[in-house]
């Protein structure tokens, strides 16, 4: 399976909401909201919420209610940049800290991702993102 990296670093390619969208699988998703409605306590989740193309998939509309208010999301979108660890301030940056008090392991993930690339510093703020649009 294709890796699809989010913003936060998570592989959106495993995803069963992502999978289903993908496969257009009104049951599947059906399934994974009620799923979701238990796991997180929110009775508001619905079918909606969890039709999603990934974070970065560059569809304003596929993405899931919570990426599509993601604040990991949103300053990468504000600093176009591909993921937080492509950004020039992420040693300091406290949305990361916080939000891998929400998701454990959000910072592992992005460290791993800082290493592979090439030499640090300001240079890694101003590498262009890929721009990507949904497929028909």
């Amino acid at each position: 399976m294709k890796r699809m990296i989010a913003v936060c670093g998570l592989d959106c390619g495993p995803c069963e909401a992502r999978i289903a969208t993908q496969a257009d699988d009104l049951v599947e998703k059906q399934r994974v909201a009620a799923k979701w409605r238990e796991e997180f306590h929110d009775p508001a989740i619905d079918v909606d919420y969890v039709t999603c193309d990934g974070c970065r998939s560059g569809s304003s509309v596929l993405i899931c209610g919570w990426c599509r208010r993601c604040p990991l999301r949103l300053c990468a979108i504000a600093r176009d940049v591909d993921t937080c660890a492509h950004c020039g301030e992420y040693d300091v940056c406290e949305k990361v800290v916080e939000f891998d008090k929400e998701i454990p392991g959000t910072k592992d993930r992005l460290a791993k991702i800082r290493a592979e690339l090439k030499p640090s510093g300001p240079a890694l703020a101003k590498r262009p993102r890929r721009r990507r649009t949904p497929t028909a």
